[in-house]
């Protein structure tokens, strides 16, 4: 029953979006999933105006990253025949993040600057920002969460400095091993955990950046607040879409930055 009330609510959602957007769906070729994830996302902006910052990347232009790319590239080819080997050979225009930059007519050439899934760049951009503005001089605890090889951490290396990254993964995307051996091929050393293996460390709830992208909250929501970051960096269409993962993260957080691609939330008794 619930599965047919889910595909005639998906209907109806369909037709009204083909009664809005008829232009944008002929352009799409009528896909209809990604025109509901632009119009969610125009959405959330809307209501939500004030914290906009458009597509910001003001840091991150001002570093070079060409060693770090090419290195995680050449770090990568073992990776082609990983479980998610798709994500992995075509990670900068796999699933909807570079649609909806192109859709925003972002200059996507300067995604080529980067071995990272597109939300990524707008993420490692929040983050300098968030050290220099909350973190001066301190220690700064990252997490990601699902890390995958860890490659956002390999460019966050190359900027923040004094710092301490890890990873949380289940590993359904990405073994273990193929883990090791990009990370041993690149230098980088990222401790990565399960959750429960992670809830279980002593100091668990220190984390003061929390990054979630490419990966459906549903999945993941409890365990995310559970860990009770200052910050959480979160892909917008996954905020967007799903009316109780808002309600559920507003209960800790309120947003503080948001644009097309991620949206930053602060914990609300940060100041």
């Amino acid at each position: 029953m619930d599965a047919f009330f889910g595909k005639f609510k998906w209907f109806l959602k369909k037709i009204i979006l083909l009664l809005k957007h008829p232009i944008i769906l002929l352009t799409t070729k009528f896909d209809f999933s990604f025109v509901f994830t632009i119009y969610k996302n125009k959405q959330i902006i809307k209501e939500n105006f004030s914290k906009y910052n458009n597509l910001d990347f003001s840091e991150v232009v001002k570093f070079s990253f060409e060693n770090i790319t090419n290195k995680s590239i050449k770090a990568s080819h073992h990776l082609s025949v990983s479980i998610n080997s798709e994500y992995f050979d075509n990670i900068i225009k796999y699933g909807y993040g570079y649609k909806i930059l192109k859709f925003k007519k972002f200059n996507v050439n300067y995604l080529l600057d980067f071995h990272l899934y597109p939300a990524n760049i707008f993420v490692l951009n929040e983050i300098i920002k968030l050290v220099n503005d909350h973190f001066s001089n301190k220690h700064v605890v990252v997490l990601d969460y699902p890390s995958g090889i860890g490659n956002l951490a390999l460019y966050l290396s190359h900027v923040v400095e004094n710092s301490t990254f890890i990873g949380i993964d289940n590993y359904e995307q990405i073994s273990k091993d193929d883990i090791t051996k990009y990370q041993n091929l690149t230098g980088l050393e990222v401790d990565t955990y399960t959750y429960e293996e992670f809830k279980s460390l002593e100091n668990y709830n220190k984390v003061d950046i929390l990054v979630s992208i490419e990966l459906n909250l549903q999945n993941i929501i409890e365990n995310i607040l559970s860990i009770g970051s200052k910050f959480l960096i979160i892909e917008t269409m996954y905020v967007s879409r799903y009316k109780n993962i808002q309600q559920n993260i507003e209960k800790m957080y309120e947003l503080y930055i948001i644009n097309e691609m991620i949206i930053v939330y602060k914990r609300k008794d940060i100041e």
